[in-house]
């Protein structure tokens, strides 16, 4: 999903239990400058780990 401002967020469309899944969130910190929060679930619901990605484009 692209929302104003250079963010972005990405989620499953639907949530199977039994199933593992992923959020993330996004946003432009300069015109050449990203990050991202990538935060999994394991199966069972728990949360397994958070992931920072800092972007920059050359």
């Amino acid at each position: 999903l692209l929302l104003p401002n250079g963010a972005s967020a990405n989620c499953p469309r639907r949530i199977v239990a039994g199933h593992p899944f992923f959020l993330e969130a996004g946003w432009l910190v300069e015109p050449h400058h990203r990050l991202r929060l990538i935060r999994r679930y394991q199966a069972d619901g728990s949360w397994a780990n958070l992931t920072w990605v800092e972007e920059f484009r050359v």
